[in-house]
């Protein structure tokens, strides 16, 4: 629970042909207004504030307006109300977050006039298009999961949710293990995570013009974009959680394989120039989300950048029309040969053309951080298998010394290690080699199921490279024991700092895919969540590893 939330509007009090009194009486109608005007003063006096109450149809499904049934010109009002169920701004927006509550709401005006309403949140049923693989499978059953002693409230039990707007606007719900709707930050944050991880990209989206009218078509994939990232991290802040920032650099998904250069900067050609926009973007951005009031705890600078920043230019053609796949900026890229490219060498040389380029830009983008906040916390990700500790190793050294503060890797078991002793040694290795920084696991995951669903065509499954291993069964109590296994090595690090599950609560929902609106999920089996939303019983791993 937050607690008492107060909203306070700090507006100069009205005044109306003389002076208002501010001071309450203890009959209904309180202030009154002193006419000076006249040679005879006369006082009249000002009627009961009334404010209808509120009746909303489920969470997120649709914010309402404080209803004021005789406002005065110039009056504004205040809001306070406990619990967390909803969220009014000071404008009186109210948003649910809570299905089957009721808050009352206390209203003081400007003028003194006070008065309360009442919000309901009705609750929506949960209803499951996969009720046999639930009940068959035990979705929601309880999981065996031990205290992890080393483990406190400072580690960063993470989760990256960048898809959760796109899901909403297409019509999500999320639902506790009471089948209670719940808002999506608050249900993780119910169930013991305390940080939020958002990836960014620059202009996710092709702008044209078709029978004279300005278009738009949106890359897909959780449309990223700066507007809808700022509106995800407001959410988050506004309910508790912290939030880490994930510049990808890109107009779309970063990894290995690509690495390329937004469209609007793919003509600079100077690695100054480059190095200043990266410099003025990042800046302007985080300024931008100052002012919002959600600053973010921590700033990633790119997304697994095993081959570095900048390696690839945009294909040349643009995407208007839907392919179920990724957009021809992504398909067609090819690689950026002029003297701006930072294509990692994996020699760890710090003077070779493209290490010395990449340097520059993470200089800039880290410097660009600090002057906005040096409170907050900067990251580079990485990624390689954990055996090959030595390359890992000899990418940080090469960064060393820019003051970057969390070194990150990406860790998934079918990927990057077969077994938690590998896992465990190829952490500790890489701790002990930088002990004055914190070490972080930006993303990991694990399927739980292998239900299929029309809107899903999920990377887990039985055979291929994202497959189960044998010491994790493919259900929640191995997706829960992955998860509690993976935090328990890092925490017992003396420089561990947190793990960061990826995209846990991706449901396979219409127009909500990896890429365009006619792609699907690619990670419904891996989700903390069950098909419909509901939360399963391995997302209580985090309260269970700490305790609760």
């Amino acid at each position: 629970m937050l607690g008492k939330k107060t909203l306070v509007l700090l507006l100069s009090t009205l005044l109306l042909s003389g002076c208002v009194n501010n001071t309450p009486s203890s009959s209904s109608v309180i202030p009154s207004i002193t006419d000076s005007s006249s040679e005879s003063s006369t006082t009249e006096q000002l009627e009961e504030l009334e404010i209808h109450n509120v009746s909303i149809n489920g969470v997120m499904n649709g914010d309402k307006v404080v209803s004021i049934v005789n406002p005065i010109e110039g009056e504004t009002y205040s809001y306070s109300f406990d619990g967390d169920a909803i969220s009014i701004t000071s404008d009186g927006v109210i948003s649910a977050y809570r299905g089957g509550t009721s808050t009352e709401v206390s209203v003081t005006s400007s003028l003194g006039r006070t008065t309360s309403f009442v919000v309901t949140v009705l609750n929506r049923a949960y209803s499951s298009t996969h009720k046999s693989a639930e009940e068959n499978e035990g979705w929601f059953n309880d999981v065996s999961i031990s205290k992890v002693n080393s483990m406190t409230s400072s580690f960063a039990n993470g989760m990256d949710i960048s898809s959760f707007k796109q899901l909403y606007d297409n019509g999500a719900k999320f639902y506790n293990k009471e089948g209670k709707e719940t808002f999506l930050p608050l249900l993780l944050k119910d169930n013991g995570v305390n940080y939020i991880r958002l990836r960014l990209w620059v202009e996710p989206y092709e702008t044209y013009i078709e029978d004279g009218e300005n278009k738009v078509f949106q890359y897909g994939g959780g449309n990223c974009t700066t507007e809808n990232v700022l509106w995800m991290a407001k959410k988050c802040k506004e309910v508790g959680l912290k939030v880490l920032l994930n510049f990808h650099y890109s107009d779309f998904w970063t990894d290995p394989s690509h690495q390329i250069i937004p469209k609007a900067w793919k003509d600079i050609s100077t690695v100054s120039a480059l190095a200043n926009k990266v410099k003025e973007y990042t800046k302007n951005t985080l300024l931008l989300f100052k002012e919002n009031g959600c600053l973010p705890d921590v700033v990633a600078l790119g997304n697994e950048i095993y081959n570095g920043l900048f390696a690839h230019n945009p294909g040349s053609k643009a995407t208007t029309t839907l392919r179920g796949d990724a957009p021809y900026y992504h398909t067609d890229k090819t690689e950026r040969t002029d003297g701006t490219q930072a294509k990692y060498d994996h020699t760890g040389n710090k003077n070779t053309t493209v290490n010395s380029n990449l340097r520059t830009y993470l200089k800039a983008a880290n410097d660009a951080v600090k002057e906005v906040s040096s409170s907050i916390l900067t990251m580079v990700h990485y990624v390689k298998g954990l055996t090959a500790t030595d390359d890992i190793i000899k990418f940080f050294t090469m960064i060393d010394d820019l003051g970057i503060d969390i070194y990150a890797i990406s860790a998934y078991i079918y990927y990057h290690f077969s077994n938690i002793t590998t896992f465990r040694n190829g952490m500790t290795t890489i701790a002990n080699a930088f002990p004055n920084k914190k070490i972080c696991i930006a993303e990991t995951s694990y399927g739980f199921t292998f239900e299929t669903d029309d809107y899903a065509k999920n990377t887990f499954s039985t055979s291929g490279t994202c497959s189960p291993v044998s010491s994790y069964a493919a259900n929640i109590q191995g997706q829960a024991s992955l998860i509690h296994d993976v935090s328990e090595v890092v925490s017992n690090l003396a420089n561990g700092w947190g793990v960061f599950y990826w995209e846990g609560a991706w449901t396979p929902i219409k127009k909500s895919g990896w890429a365009d609106a006619a792609s699907k999920v690619s990670w419904a089996n891996q989700a903390l969540v069950s098909y419909n939303g509901k939360a399963l019983g391995s997302l209580e791993v985090y309260n269970k590893m700490l305790g609760k």
